[in-house]
């Protein structure tokens, strides 16, 4: 494995964050779909899948929830549960674990209907260190701290996502979604500021280095390019390629959403 360190600036992407949260868009398609959204990581269970639907004729910001589906995840080893329905919508499981290289299978039945989907859970890429260096203000950031992630890229197409927490609460989780293919640095040892905000001293910082597959970068990147940011380094709402008329999903028979299989490692660091 090569070790040349490059330092690259991240990809900033408004507008998705996580299964938890409620996407607001113009779908090309005014019918109810059924929107599904479940993850599996490398970190203790339990894991949960999401049912609601979405259509242009509900109330604005009303997303009912799905109930009485049968949702199941199984695996290419042979393990299968089938999730309890703990709320409204609300599907988790009690035994399932992710692991690394194991290809994950989503089944929701649902008003008669089967919705499929599978996701590989990527090979953990772990930070090794953060860093911050101060800036002064500029038109998009106040004077303060910014934080640089150290890691380890392996050989391989490998495709990344950042969370980043200020004194335990997520930042970035519906406006300013962090993602990164390691195109032009694979391989190599990386360091990416992550510029989303500026920070104070004494600030606590955790940064969650999310491995994600190629079907649920691209679910992101789509989406992104349907409600407007930056796929391509340049400035924020710059389009890059085509745009999709909805999200692209890894989900079969029209269902919108995605079923992700990550890891996640995690780092702390203190302003001081």
């Amino acid at each position: 494995m090569k070790t040349t360190k490059i330092i690259i600036a991240i990809l900033s992407l408004f507008a998705f964050n996580s299964c938890e949260d409620v996407i607001e868009i113009d779908l090309d398609n005014i019918d109810p779909k059924l929107v599904i959204e479940g993850i599996i990581t490398d970190n203790q269970g339990a894991f949960t899948v999401k049912l609601s639907k979405t259509g242009d004729y509900f109330e604005p910001g009303i997303y009912p929830y799905v109930s009485d589906a049968v949702v199941v995840i199984s695996d290419n080893s042979g393990n299968i549960e089938t999730l309890q329905e703990t709320e409204a919508g609300i599907y988790k499981t009690e035994n399932t674990q992710g692991i690394t290289d194991v290809t994950y299978f989503l089944s929701v039945n649902s008003d008669g209907t089967e919705y499929t989907a599978k996701s590989l859970m990527p090979e953990k890429v772990n930070i090794n260190t953060l860093s911050y260096e101060y800036i002064e203000a500029t038109p998009r950031f106040d004077e303060g701290y910014i934080i640089h992630c150290h890691f380890i890229d392996p050989v391989g197409a490998s495709y990344y996502r950042f969370k980043i927490f200020l004194n335990g609460i997520l930042l970035n989780d519906s406006e300013n979604l962090l993602i990164r293919d390691d195109k032009i640095f694979e391989g190599n040892e990386v360091e990416i500021p992550l510029m989303t905000e500026t920070f104070s001293v004494n600030d606590t910082i955790t940064v969650e280095l999310l491995s994600i597959n190629k079907e649920t970068y691209n679910y992101y990147k789509t989406l992104i390019n349907i409600v407007g940011g930056n796929t391509g380094g340049g400035p924020a709402g710059q389009m890059s390629g085509s745009t999709p008329a909805n999200p692209e999903s890894n989900l079969s028979n029209g269902a919108m959403g995605y079923f992700s299989a990550y890891t996640v490692s995690a780092n702390t660091i203190i302003i001081q």
